[in-house]
């Protein structure tokens, strides 16, 4: 499986961005290193370099590599402006709520052209 990044939480819990579902992935380590789906959504374009914030929310940019003209035949489908979203994760057991919301990151937009 493709992956556009990882991240670990202070419990031990691995978070997987998964490119080719659009989606999210919980390992626990704790406990055999089974896997659980986060979130699956058309919307996780190429989810990046996320990270966990001390009250408990997984922040996930979706960088959209593959909609650089690179990678299609010289076109840009980059959909501007880039997201960011935000989702709160239980620290032990489950993940009980997903609270996707969207960033206006207008900054991003001066770093990239295409």
């Amino acid at each position: 499986m493709p992956t556009g990044g990882t991240t670990m939480d202070d419990k031990g819990f691995i978070y997987l961005m998964d490119l080719e579902r659009h989606a999210i992935w919980q390992q626990d380590m704790t406990n055999n290193g089974s896997w659980k789906l986060i979130v699956q959504d058309e919307r996780i374009i190429w989810g990046d370099t996320s990270d966990v914030s001390a009250d408990g929310y997984l922040y996930v940019p979706m960088a959209q590599n593959n909609r650089i003209p690179s990678f299609n035949n010289g076109t840009n489908q980059v959909d501007k402006p880039f997201k960011i979203y935000k989702i709160k994760i239980n620290s032990a057991s489950s993940i009980i709520t997903l609270n996707m919301i969207l960033f206006l990151m207008s900054f991003f937009n001066n770093f990239f052209p295409y």
